[in-house]
């Protein structure tokens, strides 16, 4: 484990921090409307999130204390990621799972079992998200082609609800396939390891580091910028 790890910590600050900005992050949508140009800073800022969820499960799990914190942190933060466009309960469950890797672990039977339980779960939400996510976010942007939620959280949670029970998990081939390809996630990858060299010569990271120093140039500070080139020049 590294010495940084091994730090003493804290833990009453971290939450704190991270309260903090949970609390902005669900009222990022009124700074973004008063100061626009400080969108992309707010956004970059609000993405600690994670980082600050990731510190508390792992000082959590690594002193096995406030473990009753945690699961409470961990239930809201996926029931509030249900009311959102791309649904990121997935981000959180992952991180846990990346915590408890990060430590050598015997589990007694019973815990292997209820992993086991946890683990298929897990499967079986991305399974019924694949299946109703297209008609839950044409419900919560109202049919529009925007990634905006115009719904109220009541009527999303009823709306998913209904979805959830109506959805096909009757083993359909094109569900699992995109289940499986979801999880895997590695077509972009793929795609551009065969692009790359073959129709496109090596940049030493040039697309990269372009992309990377926009995003700590807010356009407030640099009105004057250009936008964010793909490798298609568009």
């Amino acid at each position: 484990m590294s010495e940084l790890f091994n730090e003493p910590v804290n833990f009453k600050r971290i939450l704190i921090v991270y309260g903090i900005v949970a609390i902005l992050n669900t009222t990022r949508k009124s700074f973004v409307f008063a100061i626009p140009g400080l969108a992309q800073l707010f956004s970059g800022l609000l993405q600690m999130k994670l980082g600050f969820l990731f510190l508390i499960l792992f000082y959590s799990f690594k002193n096995r204390k406030n473990l009753l914190i945690v699961l409470s942190i961990i239930i809201i933060e996926i029931v509030l990621s249900l009311f959102s466009y791309f649904s990121s309960f997935k981000d959180i469950i992952i991180t846990g799972i990346v915590v408890i890797s990060m430590f050598q672990v015997r589990l007694k039977p019973r815990e292997s079992i209820i992993a086991i339980l946890l683990g298929i779960g897990f499967m079986y939400s991305i399974y019924v998200w694949q299946s109703v996510k297209g008609d839950y976010r044409k419900f919560l942007s109202a049919g529009e082609r925007s990634q905006a939620v115009v719904v109220s959280q009541e009527d999303a949670l009823k709306k998913l609800s209904e979805l959830t029970e109506k959805s096909n998990t009757g083993g359909s081939r094109d569900v699992i396939y995109e289940t499986i390809d979801r999880i895997g996630y590695i077509e972009f990858f793929s795609q551009a390891t065969d692009n790359v060299p073959r129709k496109i010569s090596y940049e030493n990271g040039k697309l990269w580091s372009e992309n990377i120093l926009h995003i700590f140039q807010p356009r407030y500070c640099f009105p004057t910028k250009n936008p964010l080139m793909t490798q298609n020049g568009e």
